[in-house]
């Protein structure tokens, strides 16, 4: 018994050397003290019995591993019961989030980021979210992620008409809008070297209404003279500083008006990094993108788009992302990606 929480512990950490769980060392150990048949139990009983000062991450790899092997409906019926005591506040928040916005989450930043918005100084958008998600269709909200909430809230806000908008529609007016742009590709980082990984046909399929929306989004304030202005002027400073990488959230406001926030990094590693520090990911629970800049030279054209560090922090955060590169001085390429490796080039903008 004093062994299980370590081995879960271990074993909710991914490991690649092991391609398939049976072959964890922490699940076999599991496997001979309690059986096979028990797993999920021990894993699910010892999740509801951690709601003790210091088992905050423990909480998260419970959480994490049982939806990794398959207890999804478990952990469901769990927040749709009433059973949850009144003190157990990160298994409240989940039910919260379950009940009123219709989404479970999916890992750590996740949790993280439900756990936040449940705070009482974002009541107003948790109020506007609920709202926001009332308009779209029981298939729509089936498949919704956190990232979808500020882009659910956004629509609301300044164009109630797409929230019944079908998917389909939204991706073939996407398909017409990028038909023509001129797009360059990440060459040497990105762990794929066809360029088709970036264009929109390669990934329409997967699009989803959120995504749909983003990329929208995206492109219009492309077009704004503010933003295009605003991110040169912040590319041209990360090229001068070659400790960093810089980046930021987009946030569209109440009056419909683009906002970029800088963030100082957490750490400054190398060029080719950006860490985002804590205040950057508080700042993108309720922003749009998380944006950061190949800047690293005018001519960068061949990191034109997400390496897989890039894309890894994806998968993570599980956030919309945008990624920006100097192609000339003047130009910008721009690409739109977020978890599963789905990547969309919406070419470029430029300024004079």
């Amino acid at each position: 018994v004093e062994l299980d929480e370590a081995l879960i512990s271990s074993w909710a950490q991914q490991e690649i050397r092991y391609q398939n769980e049976e072959d964890r060392p922490e699940r076999k150990a599991l496997v001979a003290l309690y059986g096979e048949k028990s797993l999920a139990d021990i894993i699910f009983h010892s999740l509801l019995s951690s709601n003790k000062s210091g088992k905050k991450f423990y909480r998260i790899r419970c959480w994490e591993l049982l939806l990794r092997i398959g207890e999804r409906d478990r952990l469901s019926t769990l927040l749709e019961g009433t059973a949850i005591p009144e003190n157990y506040l990160f298994l409240l928040d989940l039910q919260r989030a379950f009940l009123e916005l219709g989404i479970m989450p999916q890992n750590k930043e996740e949790i993280y980021w439900i756990r936040e918005l449940c705070k009482p100084e974002h009541s107003n958008f948790w109020v506007e979210a609920v709202d926001a998600l009332a308009l779209l269709d029981d298939n729509r909200r089936e498949a919704l992620e956190m990232r979808d909430v500020p882009i659910a809230v956004t629509v609301a806000r300044h164009w109630p008409e797409l929230a019944t908008t079908s998917t389909s529609t939204l991706v073939r007016l996407l398909e017409t809008k990028l038909k023509d742009r001129q797009h360059y590709f990440e060459y040497e980082g990105g762990g794929n070297v066809s360029t088709l990984s970036e264009l929109f046909k390669s990934h329409k399929q997967e699009l989803t209404w959120g995504d749909a929306i983003a990329i929208q989004v995206a492109l219009a304030a492309m077009e704004v003279p503010e933003v295009r202005a605003h991110f040169f002027d912040f590319a041209n400073r990360d090229r001068l500083d070659t400790t960093t990488e810089f980046g930021g959230v987009v946030e569209l406001d109440e009056r419909g008006r683009y906002v970029i926030q800088e963030f100082e990094p957490q750490i400054r590693n190398h060029d080719r990094r950006f860490d985002a520090p804590q205040k950057m990911f508080d700042a993108a629970y309720t922003s749009l993108f998380h944006f950061h800049f190949h800047a690293q030279k005018y001519r960068n054209g061949n990191h034109a788009g997400p390496g897989m560090g890039d894309k890894n922090y994806a998968d993570n955060t599980r956030a919309n992302c945008l990624v920006l590169t100097f192609v000339n001085k003047s130009t910008m390429n721009v690409d739109y990606y977020r978890h599963g490796h789905v990547v969309v080039d919406l070419g470029t903008m430029t300024i004079n």
